[in-house]
Formats: C-alpha cells, structure tokens, sequence
C-alpha cells in the first residue's frame, strides 16, 4: 500500500468527511479515495482487461496528480495538516520512478 495523503487525528475527526469523499470519487477517474483505518489513500481503479501499453504509467501520473490536489481539498477543508507528496504536476511523470513491465 502506498502512504496516504492524509493522516487523520485518533480522535475530533469531522464527520461529514466520510460523506464528501464519495462526492470526490465522482470527479475522479480511474481512481477513489478511500479511508484505511486513520489514513486517506488514492486508490487507482482500472479494467485489467483493458490496459494497452502506455496505460500503466499514464494511470500512475494521474493518480499522483489526484493525490496532491485532495490531499490540499480534504486539509483545506476539514483542516486536516497536508502531508507532503511528491511534486507531480498534472501531464507530467516528473517524479515517477519507472520499472520495466514484466
């Protein structure tokens, strides 16, 4: 598992979170924030089936992008303190470290 993009405090958490990530999930694509235990993750989501070459990486950019934009959202909002992630802007694979396929 990947860290997550937010650690979340033992206790004074704000409920309502648990209702805006699903309203996040639905402006995402091929990925979802889901909670495990304290912490928020970006989880990619893909068709196995259906992954042509280039996918793979392409996938792991926007998932990394997502990762820092609700990382931001969800502290800003719930006032969570933002973990720090690596710079990835959207489009870029600056930061991504590559393995060859397998």
């Amino acid at each position: 598992m990947k860290p997550p993009i937010l650690s979340l405090p033992a206790q004074g958490v704000d409920p309502a979170l648990d209702r805006r990530l699903p309203d996040l999930n639905a402006e995402m694509v091929c990925a979802a924030l889901a909670t495990v235990s304290l912490e928020v993750h970006v989880l990619a989501v893909h068709p196995v089936g259906d992954v042509g070459p280039q996918e793979p990486e392409e996938l792991l950019v926007r998932v990394a992008g997502d990762a820092n934009l609700f990382n931001a959202r969800l502290s800003g909002e719930f006032g969570i303190p933002v973990r720090e992630l690596a710079a990835v802007a959207e489009g870029s694979d600056e930061g991504i470290e590559r393995h060859p396929l397998g």
